[in-house]
């Protein structure tokens, strides 16, 4: 009698099948799995979208953009007196009662500076309202002294952290495209040092103004370097912003005043190098999300032109920008 069963060429024959049933399938899925994920960052810019306007519902500006040991001040010294090293704060714990993270301010020590042991529970203490779940360093902690870095930054323009606060550096020459002679002068931001302002700054109107986008986390090497992308409680260079200088997810690296580990893991690409900037980056594919400082969330795609990158990052430039130029 026959013995009823697959033959070997039979059971081949199905293990392929499955093979290549699981091989068109697991992209859909990967993609649905990016899809979430790019909603739920879209989500959570819109958050913060809300949280920067009842701010400034209450407040009648944005939060100052960072406060300082980089400070310019004539001195080295706030009108009241403080000297600025001891004074170092970003945007990030003005805004944490508008986030629904009132514990969380109210364990932040505003007399003490960001790196004081007395700040390490509010910055160890995870927000998932500034964390892109598609970026594969969240969760990475900064140290000295321990802290969360995020992915959210505000804009500080369109061209360098100099901003026109450095003559030398206002305008920016000959470095993005890279060979180009044409300068590039600071036209308004959003958030800059030691001062904030309001809606009633954006002169280009609020629905053409970048107010916040995403930049990569960069991990730091454990026991050793640290890397200032994502480190948004530090007010150190290119910590807590981005710039509209180059375009979103660009090859060009960033230029870091310090701290860069590159190549490493998942890090962007940076080099220690003057002026600074940092673009937005982002792990999803084709670009970025980016917060309009109307409110409304926009997905920018890689090939936006790097001149409608910068008019979208200035706040008083007075362009006209096409609504289908980005």
């Amino acid at each position: 009698m026959r013995r009823k069963g697959f033959t070997l060429i039979e059971l081949l024959v199905v293990i392929a099948i499955i093979a290549v049933l699981i091989a068109l399938l697991l992209p859909a899925v990967q993609a649905a799995r990016e899809a979430a994920r790019r909603s739920q960052c879209v989500n959570n810019l819109k958050q913060l979208g809300l949280a920067m306007h009842n701010y400034h519902d209450s407040l009648n500006s944005f939060p100052i953009g960072a406060m300082g040991v980089r400070s310019l001040r004539a001195g080295g010294r706030y009108p009241n007196g403080m000297a600025v090293g001891s004074a170092r704060r970003t945007w990030l714990p003005m805004l944490l009662p508008y986030i629904e993270q009132g514990v969380v301010a109210n364990a932040y020590n505003f007399s003490q500076i960001f790196n004081s042991y007395l700040n390490t529970t509010a910055e160890l203490t995870q927000l998932k309202t500034m964390a892109c779940p598609s970026d594969p360093n969240v969760g990475s902690i900064e140290n000295s002294p321990p802290r969360y870095q995020y992915n959210y930054m505000v804009n500080w323009g369109n061209t360098t952290w100099q901003q026109n606060m450095v003559s030398t550096y206002n305008p920016t020459v000959g470095i993005y495209p890279p060979g180009t002679t044409t300068p590039v002068p600071f036209m308004g931001a959003p958030f800059t040092m030691d001062s904030a302002y309001g809606i009633q700054s954006i002169t280009d109107g609020t629905s053409n103004t970048l107010l916040m986008a995403e930049v990569k986390i960069g991990a730091d090497i454990t026991g050793g370097m640290q890397d200032h992308c994502g480190d948004v409680w530090n007010d150190d260079w290119m910590c807590a912003m981005f710039t509209a200088f180059t375009p979103p997810n660009t090859s060009f690296p960033d230029y870091l005043g310090n701290d860069c580990n590159y190549p490493y893991q998942n890090n962007p690409p940076c080099q220690v190098k003057a002026p600074f900037f940092i673009a937005a980056r982002s792990f999803h594919p084709g670009g970025i999300n980016g917060l309009m400082a109307d409110g409304h969330v926009q997905f920018f795609k890689n090939s936006v032109a790097v001149m409608t990158w910068r008019m979208l990052g200035s706040s008083q430039g007075g362009e006209v920008i096409s609504a289908d130029a980005y």
